[in-house]
């Protein structure tokens, strides 16, 4: 009788052991997600992120500031790259805003505001929106759920080899999972 009092508290102690772990493993599972004192979001973010190249269906896995893609169009050279900008910042507990620029081998670089939201094993590409061409990003403030960008593009008359020259600052709104530009 003892041995089996002693066998059912040891089964009893390993299922709540076990239990313990799982219950730890779940919650600690999101830590790449959680916000945490002295670590930014860009290297939260390029920890594994993942993003769609605009106007095609390929998938990147971010894991470095510049990521080369190809096999667009079945091209075997890498077609392009995604670079993760210095305007990275944490929106809310749970999403990452970033300026992201993309060159398919051209001269300029296309900007796009991205934001990130947590998946289950890496961050994924909520919303993209494009910002403009061959535009100088000044800075990025982020308030609640509203991203404020301000940046120089170029004038009407000016070439696009020129440092651009005229200021611009556009709003955004980020809710239900999706970005606006704010208009008003």
């Amino acid at each position: 009788m003892n041995n089996i009092i002693k066998t059912a508290l040891i089964i009893f102690g390993v299922v709540i052991l076990l239990f313990i772990s799982i219950k730890a493993f779940t919650n600690n599972n999101s830590e790449i997600f959680k916000i945490t004192s002295g670590v930014t979001a860009r290297e939260r973010l390029l920890t594994a992120a993942t993003l769609t190249v605009p106007d095609t269906d390929v998938v990147v896995t971010l894991t470095k500031k510049v990521t080369e893609f190809g096999n667009i169009n079945n091209r075997k050279e890498p077609f392009g790259t995604i670079t993760v900008g210095k305007q990275v910042k944490y929106i809310n507990d749970s999403n990452i805003v970033a300026i992201t620029w993309l060159n398919t081998g051209g001269s300029g670089d296309l900007a796009y505001l991205t934001v990130f939201n947590p998946g289950e094993d890496s961050w994924q590409m909520a919303d993209m929106k494009f910002i403009g061409d061959r535009i100088d990003i000044k800075d990025m403030q982020v308030s609640n759920d509203t991203i404020v960008v301000n940046y120089k593009e170029h004038g009407k008359d000016q070439a696009m080899a020129e440092e651009p020259k005229v200021s611009v600052t556009k709003t955004y709104i980020y809710k239900d999972q999706k970005l606006a530009e704010d208009k008003t």
